[in-house]
């Protein structure tokens, strides 16, 4: 009976475990981020990226990144056409710099940054391009910085506003996915672990 409670002990921890993910999310300075997989098609993932559930920091509404090992972009539409706020940034990646560059609301960005991943919110998912987040997602009210990168960078933003759907384009290939996969990895050794015991 002790074997079968540690079982299921093991199985509720693994869950919150695999809820919590990392991204990387150019021009993001790390924050509470909630993720869902809109799609995957040619070694690209597409993530609808809203501020987390215990977010008190960062932006209103729905941003649209796509990735690969070697590209990512992030699109983000205020909805309010008033406020006519919009981001479209595109990263080239290679040996773990990001070479970015975009428009957010009329500003040219141009940056170069070291890619780092943080923790967001969602589940683990392999796909073809590596592992990746989904989850839930939440709205809220804060405001959103690109921040300046860890290289040489010319040109920031700063927006608040809400947003509805984003949308993205990109024309390069692969994924720029970093996720815990040895957490999972490594998790689920041990969830197999403890079925042998049983």
């Amino acid at each position: 009976m002790q074997r079968l409670s540690l079982f299921f002990v093991t199985v509720a921890g693994l869950q919150g475990a695999l809820g919590q993910t990392s991204l990387y999310v150019p021009g993001f300075d790390s924050q509470a981020l909630s993720v869902e997989v809109a799609g995957v098609a040619d070694g690209h993932t597409t993530f609808l990226i809203q501020p987390g559930s215990d977010a008190t920091d960062g932006f209103v509404g729905t941003a649209t990144l796509v990735e690969g090992s070697d590209y990512a972009s992030l699109t983000y539409v205020a909805p309010d056409a008033t406020s006519g706020f919009t981001v479209g940034y595109e990263c080239s990646i290679a040996a773990g710099v990001a070479v970015c560059s975009g428009v957010a609301d009329g500003v040219t960005i141009l940056e170069t940054e070291t890619v780092s991943a943080f923790s967001v919110e969602g589940g683990a998912t392999s796909t073809a391009a590596g592992t990746v987040a989904t989850g839930s997602s939440h709205s809220g009210s804060s405001s959103a910085t690109a921040k300046a990168g860890s290289g040489s960078s010319s040109g920031t933003a700063t927006s608040t506003g809400t947003s509805a759907a984003a949308s993205s384009t990109h024309s390069n290939s692969s994924s720029a996915i970093s996720a815990s996969s040895q957490t999972v990895m490594g998790a689920m050794g041990v969830l197999l672990g403890l079925m042998s015991m049983l």
